[in-house]
């Protein structure tokens, strides 16, 4: 089917009373079941499929932004190219998604050659597979928080709340079991209730909403981590330094704390011994040589508390001694400026 047929049939189709809509993907456990499911279910021909997320460039002129298209996130943010900020959770190859200006609509899928990566298509056409996901629309949903902003969750999708009664509202780490209270609930006139986190987190919760005669029950997480600046070691002589042991210094957002983190370049390399340096700037050394760049790089996966983060257009900066410069720094530019680009051609 195509992207707009797929969506309209998982729109229409109910199972246990469950509404259908076309898969919003929001989890690296959600994005690796998928694709183990469907390898077993189709031939390897036909392995790519459709999954929720569009960008219209016109008339709302946001070319290049993906929204959530269906689902309890439909609406919401997903991604956007411009500034490589995920909101929940994304997957994309590292030359995607690309940006096709005669495209009026581009739709997200995902394909299998490369572990369920997924990619942007123009689709009014184009025919795949496709998933559709049960469930969910009936529940509260919370929208992700950065780690360590002010705590504000605004909590819409809830019914059978009264406002007359004291509402307690519980988060329990997923990972830990440890329990935060959301205090101060308000409702508002857009139909949310507002309330503060008494404690800053990270990871993924459970969440209880309760005005001891309702209870609701949904989930939670914070936003995925993001790399935006790499600051590579150069020696004495001002050529950068990408050996074993060298140390990259890499600012971004949505960082847990150091024994949470963890650093995974494409080709396997990792940046161990991470270190905070500040708010949103760390420290972490290579534990292998890394030998050729275009290929090694990209994407960049941080994982922040279980929570996956991906960086695909990161900026680098250099602080080079004199004037000197190599070759290989000089192909590391141009290869981040093609990626920032977000073109399809090298």
């Amino acid at each position: 089917m195509t992207w707009v047929d797929a969506n309209n049939y998982c729109n229409s189709r109910l199972v246990m009373d469950l509404k259908g809509y076309l898969v919003t993907i929001t989890t690296n456990e959600e994005n690796d079941f998928i694709d183990r499911m469907t390898r077993q279910l189709w031939s390897p021909l036909w392995r790519s499929y459709w999954i929720s997320g569009l960008s219209k460039s016109r008339p709302d002129r946001d070319f290049g932004i993906y929204y959530y298209s269906s689902g309890p996130e439909s609406g919401t943010l997903m991604y956007d190219v411009y500034t490589d900020k995920c909101t929940t959770f994304c997957n994309f190859d590292a030359s995607e998604p690309n940006l096709q200006p005669d495209d009026n609509e581009i739709y997200l899928m995902s394909y299998h050659s490369l572990n369920g990566s997924w990619n942007n298509i123009e689709g009014p056409k184009t025919m795949f597979y496709f998933v559709c996901e049960y469930g969910g629309l009936q529940d509260p949903y919370i929208p992700p928080i950065r780690i360590g902003a002010d705590q504000v969750i605004n909590i819409t999708n809830y019914s059978g709340i009264d406002f007359k009664i004291p509402i307690d509202i519980e988060f329990t780490k997923r990972s830990t079991g440890e329990k935060v209270n959301c205090t101060n609930p308000v409702g508002s006139s857009y139909g949310g209730i507002y309330c503060i986190l008494d404690k800053s987190g990270s990871g993924s919760y459970n969440v209880r909403i309760t005005n001891g005669q309702t209870i609701l029950n949904t989930t939670f997480q914070y936003r995925p981590p993001r790399i935006t600046v790499i600051y590579p070691e150069f020696n004495s002589t001002g050529y950068v330094s990408l050996t074993k042991g060298s140390t990259l210094t890499v600012s971004g957002d949505n960082f847990a704390s150091d024994s949470l983190m963890s650093i995974h370049f494409a080709d396997g390399t990792n940046c161990a011994n991470i270190s905070t340096i500040k708010t949103g700037v760390l420290k972490c050394t290579l534990d292998k040589d890394i030998l050729n760049i275009e290929n090694s790089i990209l994407p960049i996966t941080i994982i922040a508390d279980s929570i996956y983060g991906q960086s695909i257009k990161p900026a680098f900066g250099l602080c080079l001694v004199g004037n000197q410069t190599t070759h290989s720094m000089t192909r590391w530019i141009i290869f981040i400026e093609w990626q920032l680009r977000g073109l399809v051609d090298t």
